[in-house]
């Protein structure tokens, strides 16, 4: 994954790992993972949980993280969740996470 994904040319392409990489000064990601796996490890964690949130709060036109979910309305507490919206949380995640992987 790391081979196809980052690449140290992409330096001004919006986006790549190694664009995100300079960006928020993560210097010790390297180009040879194993070299220092902790550090890439942590960075590629940082980048999918980055990228799940932004499809997320897109999803849910949300403009900061403090916003309330305007396009469906759910209880503050996951646990206050009635079985049928759990059902139509999961179908929902389900749908969209396919719109942005498959």
């Amino acid at each position: 994954m790391w081979k196809q994904y980052y690449n140290t040319s992409s330096g001004r392409d919006g986006g790549t790992l190694y664009q995100l990489r300079n960006l928020i000064n993560r210097r010790n990601v390297i180009k040879k993972p194993m070299d220092n796996l902790d550090a890439c490890e942590d960075f590629i964690v940082l980048v999918t949980e980055a990228h799940i949130l932004s499809a997320a709060m897109t999803i849910f036109n949300m403009n900061s993280l403090d916003d309330r979910p305007s396009m469906m309305f759910f209880p503050d507490k996951s646990e206050d969740l009635t079985a049928d919206q759990q059902t139509r949380l999961g179908s929902s995640c389900y749908c969209t996470t396919c719109g942005y992987i498959c």
